[in-house]
């Protein structure tokens, strides 16, 4: 065999050895916003003004966990999570409000809010299938604080969400992560409707 062959045969061995590292150790980016539409019971409204605090530090954060056949998956957190939040609360009180980073005190004394949360997230994903990425169980867990308006912490909870989904499906969105999205989310709105200290 020629050197230049020779050459030729280790450069495609190599290319591909790149190829296949590259292939499984790729984070596909998704989504994983929720899709779901919480009841809400009117007679249960809370007439208060709230607020929730999401910084932009938190929008621009990105996870990778687990997915199938030894791939990740990548998405953001809190951006994504944030219409089910914003949502969950819209489905219990009055009014909601996105808390400000800038001047978020005046704002809060400005729209009169009564409470704002502030969220803190953790995920993690994994799959039983060994040929597609998308990951078939997804976990969700939520902290959620609630402040007073003078910024003293009245509630706090802690909620774990969990998804299944078969593998394979949209390649953009995850299914497991939207139902453990439906599932945190759920239980967080039946917390707040139960609790008191809201009503006070």
């Amino acid at each position: 065999m020629s050197r230049v062959r020779r050459f030729a045969v280790i450069a495609r061995v190599v290319t591909g050895a790149v190829l296949a590292i590259a292939l499984v150790a790729c984070a596909h980016p998704v989504k994983i916003n929720p899709q779901m539409s919480l009841a809400s019971d009117p007679s249960r409204l809370v007439d208060k003004k709230v607020g929730y605090r999401i910084t932009d530090a938190q929008r621009a954060l990105k996870v990778t966990s687990a997915g199938g056949g030894g791939d990740k998956i990548s998405y953001y957190l809190y951006r994504d999570l944030e219409s089910g939040l914003f949502d969950t609360l819209s489905s219990v009180f009055s009014a909601v409000y996105v808390i400000p980073d800038a001047s978020s005190q005046e704002f809060i004394v400005d729209k009169n809010i009564s409470f704002v949360f502030t969220p803190v997230m953790d995920s993690e994903s994994s799959s039983k299938n060994v040929l597609m990425w998308n990951p078939t169980d997804f976990t969700l867990r939520l902290r959620a604080t609630a402040m007073d308006a003078s910024g003293q912490e009245v509630w706090s909870r802690d909620f774990v969400g969990t998804g299944r989904a078969a593998a394979g499906g949209s390649l953009v969105e995850t299914p497991a992560a939207q139902a453990a999205a439906t599932d945190v989310f759920g239980q967080l709105q039946r917390a707040l409707l139960d609790e008191p200290v809201f009503r006070k």
